[in-house]
């Protein structure tokens, strides 16, 4: 009973004090697992129960024998901007994007192709995402139809707004592992539509950038074709004139439409 009773007063004093004052403060809950959770109380029945409701807009209630003791304090700034998300747009934890894409060749060592690609990480600020992926894609070039590439990246990712609908920045950058191939690069901006006000983690991307593939090119010369660039490993070629261009981009035009959840 002196506990609950303590708590009351320790919680109706710091919202005396903090009556006139435009500091933002909140509360912190220490519960007697060793949880802590922060935010703002929104319900409190003395000796029974109280509610509090999180930055990332979850509302949590815990009975009073759960709880040893409640704080209240200023939030520091560096805080505030960290766990400043709200109930709509990017949700702070975990987050999964599937994409499909198509990309247009550009420049003499560009070719078409088309993929797929995930995406997983956490989202650690309102701002900012961090997560790494893989991407399959297979050329469309006919001297380069049997080309098929795996490339694992990391990814960087910032929304504008916290909102369901905002544009974003993303950039992935990574390895293909596969002969001739390496280095990736590919900055994009795109924009978010959320699909649901009751889960805001669901959504449609959709975003246009370009792709830097690093390649070792070979332009092949016959009596029927000329200026194709092989990319996957040479085999039985020995009736072809190649000639060795050495380590060339195999850049492109990218679009992507996927969806997160």
């Amino acid at each position: 009973m002196k506990k609950m009773l303590s708590f009351f007063l320790v919680i109706a004093a710091c919202w005396c004090a903090a009556a006139g004052q435009t500091t933002e403060k909140y509360e912190t809950v220490y519960l007697n697992n060793g949880q802590v959770v922060k935010g703002h109380i929104t319900e409190y029945i003395p000796t029974k129960s109280l509610k509090i409701q999180t930055d990332d807009g979850r509302v949590l209630s815990y009975e009073m024998n759960e709880v040893e003791r409640v704080v209240r304090r200023s939030r520091p700034e560096a805080t505030s901007y960290s766990q400043g998300f709200s109930d709509k747009g990017a949700q702070q934890g975990y987050r999964a994007f599937f994409d499909i894409n198509y990309t247009k060749g550009c420049g003499r060592f560009g070719l078409n192709r088309f993929g797929f690609s995930t995406t997983h990480g956490y989202q650690f600020m309102p701002f900012l995402f961090a997560g790494i992926g893989v991407e399959y894609q297979r050329y469309n070039e006919e001297d380069n139809s049997k080309l098929r590439t795996f490339t694992t990246y990391a990814d960087l990712r910032s929304e504008f707004l916290k909102s369901n609908f905002t544009p974003y920045v993303e950039l992935r950058a990574g390895y293909t592992f596969k002969k001739n191939m390496g280095f990736f690069f590919n900055p994009q901006v795109g924009f978010r539509f959320g699909l649901s006000k009751a889960q805001p983690r669901l959504a449609l991307n959709v975003s246009l950038g370009y792709e830097y593939q690093r390649v070792h090119a070979y332009m092949l010369n016959t009596l029927d074709a000329s200026n194709l660039v092989v990319l996957h490993e040479v085999r039985s070629m020995s009736h072809y004139l190649l000639d060795d261009y050495g380590s060339q981009n195999c850049g492109g035009i990218t679009m992507r439409l996927g969806v997160e959840f």
